[in-house]
């Protein structure tokens, strides 16, 4: 996995950030290529973001709720509220699906992913962060353009926010007042890559999208694998917050 920095790209091999840090395919910098053993990766530096992709591409759709079903959920929610259950959680997560991928990307588990992901690390201000999925094709051309890697990865991570594993934003970091809502990032995923590399493993797709998923926010919190204690952290940030999903090794 790789991400990217100022937008920084992130994939699995490696984490870039807006300071100049990169990150890989299943990591940080730019793209991140996960493979069966679901290894990280690192991507490049982006010029921004926006630019690689976001929910309003053409062609990419995020998924929305009807009205009515929200509606008929909000009693229910409310008598849990009431009763104490967990707070929402202040982060907002845009996923953005192409058309005709809609039936095959799990949408709510990829924000079931980040927000458990940001929680575990202490995440508790108001923020988004956008996961875009793209084909095979795009992702190439991203890791071309942002990376200079001409060839398709599993995912990059474009942090956009200078942060410290378990402690935030940077201190040196400017960003917004608390109040005000902070963009920390995308997260662009191939969903071929998805398909190929849960079959290549033996598991299932969920498990395959919410490990690239949880890798690549794990590099825009600032985790890399760069040494060995780095992804030894990481993989048992990865398998914590999928073993608390359900996601085992075993296929399920």
């Amino acid at each position: 996995m790789e991400s990217g920095g100022d937008p920084a790209v992130v994939d699995q091999r490696g984490t870039p950030r807006r300071r100049g840090r990169g990150s890989r395919g299943r990591g940080r910098a730019g793209a991140s290529e996960t493979s069966t053993a679901e290894a990280g990766a690192t991507p490049p530096e982006p010029d921004t973001p926006a630019e690689v992709a976001s929910p309003s591409v053409e062609g990419a759709t995020p998924e929305v709720a009807p009205a009515e079903a929200g509606a008929e959920r909000e009693e229910p929610a409310q008598r849990r509220s009431a009763a104490g259950s967990k707070p929402a959680s202040p982060v907002s997560v845009n996923v953005a699906v192409p058309r005709g991928l809609g039936r095959r990307v799990n949408s709510r588990l990829i924000e079931r992913v980040v927000k458990l992901a940001l929680e575990r690390d202490g995440w508790s201000r108001p923020a988004s962060l956008d996961v875009i999925i793209v084909s095979d094709d795009e992702m190439r051309e991203i890791n071309a353009t942002r990376r200079g890697v001409d060839e398709a990865t599993d995912v990059l991570s474009f942090p956009l926010v200078e942060l410290r594993p378990g402690e935030g934003v940077a201190e040196d970091f400017f960003v917004l007042p608390p109040e005000q809502q902070l963009h920390l990032g995308d997260v662009v995923i191939s969903f071929s890559r998805v398909e190929s590399q849960a079959d290549e493993a033996g598991h299932s797709r969920e498990r395959e999208l919410a490990f690239l998923t949880v890798h690549a926010v794990l590099h825009i919190l600032g985790y890399d694998h760069e040494t060995e204690s780095g992804r030894r952290e990481m993989r048992r940030r990865e398998e914590d917050v999928l073993a608390e999903l359900g996601l085992w090794r075993d296929g399920s």
